[in-house]
């Protein structure tokens, strides 16, 4: 089944809501020499457990090269920083 945003979605049940229709995963890919692209429905938390407000975007980039001025998201700082970890994740 998918959603509107395009998310395979299955039938589940949670906290007595029968039949509530929830994506099935959350996908965060390594990009090479760059962030990693969040897809799908996540709830990012800060070091205190305060919710991040990520809008109603199905994807977003997180910083991985830490130059950001807009953490914890991408702004396209590691391309002037020469960033050059490879897709690995390291």
């Amino acid at each position: 089944m998918l959603a509107e945003n395009g998310l395979k979605t299955s039938k589940m049940s949670n906290l007595g809501e029968e039949n509530k229709s929830m994506p099935e995963s959350v996908t965060i890919k390594v990009r090479d020499r760059g962030p990693y692209l969040v897809s799908g429905p996540v709830k990012l938390v800060d070091s205190q457990g305060n919710e991040i407000d990520v809008g109603n975007r199905a994807d977003f980039v997180l910083c991985r090269c830490g130059q950001t001025a807009n953490r914890p998201f991408c702004d396209g700082a590691h391309k002037q920083a020469g960033f050059e970890a490879e897709g690995s994740g390291s």
